[in-house]
């Protein structure tokens, strides 16, 4: 029985959506929102600012993450590859775009 149970918890959290609020926010405080933040044509300060997208557009694409300006630029397939002097970890671009494919909620 105590297998069965934490089988069913690996397979819960596995399963568990990406929240925006503490893990996609928390990425952009940190990474984008120093030139993206009040000001500017794209505002990652916030969820209703990044989904109004910025002077090219809409960045995200609810459920296709490979369509969203926002990947596309993290990834470098879209230039200017952002954030602008680096880049950020794969597993950080992996997260928000499962958060994307998820439906960006």
């Amino acid at each position: 029985m105590k297998v069965i149970f934490k089988l069913l918890i690996i397979v819960s959290i596995s399963a568990a959506q990406v929240d925006y609020g503490s893990e996609i926010q928390p990425i952009f405080n940190q990474e984008c929102t120093s030139c993206h933040g009040s000001s500017g044509g794209l505002k990652l300060n916030a969820y209703e600012e990044l989904m109004k997208g910025g002077n090219s557009g809409a960045v995200v694409v609810a459920g296709n993450a490979t369509g969203s300006l926002l990947v596309q630029r993290l990834d470098g397939s879209v230039s200017p590859k952002m954030p602008q002097g680096g880049s950020l970890p794969d597993s950080t671009i992996e997260l928000i775009k499962q958060w994307i494919n998820e439906g960006a909620m």
